[in-house]
């Protein structure tokens, strides 16, 4: 789900709401992107997440909330394979 919403263009993703595109990025699992994606990019597709939520998440953190311990589990993982 998650890598369907980053295949559509700019465009279309500006005529979505926020929320909407917010509960879909919520559910996402860090350790699966960082697994299909190379480090830096997998990065920025988290920052493109927050970029189309702006408004969205600076009134909830609904995705900071999520993504808090979802990030330390796969940072740990990513330590422990080195």
């Amino acid at each position: 789900m998650f890598k369907q919403l980053f295949d559509r263009s700019e465009w279309a993703l500006r005529d979505q709401r926020p929320a909407a595109i917010a509960d879909v990025l919520a559910d996402a699992s860090i350790s699966q992107i960082a697994s299909v994606c190379k480090l830096p990019d997998w990065l920025g597709y988290l920052g493109l997440g927050l970029f189309h939520t702006e408004a969205v998440e600076r009134n909830d953190r609904k995705l900071t909330k999520a993504w808090i311990l979802n990030s330390i589990f796969c940072c740990a993982k990513m330590l422990h394979r080195v």
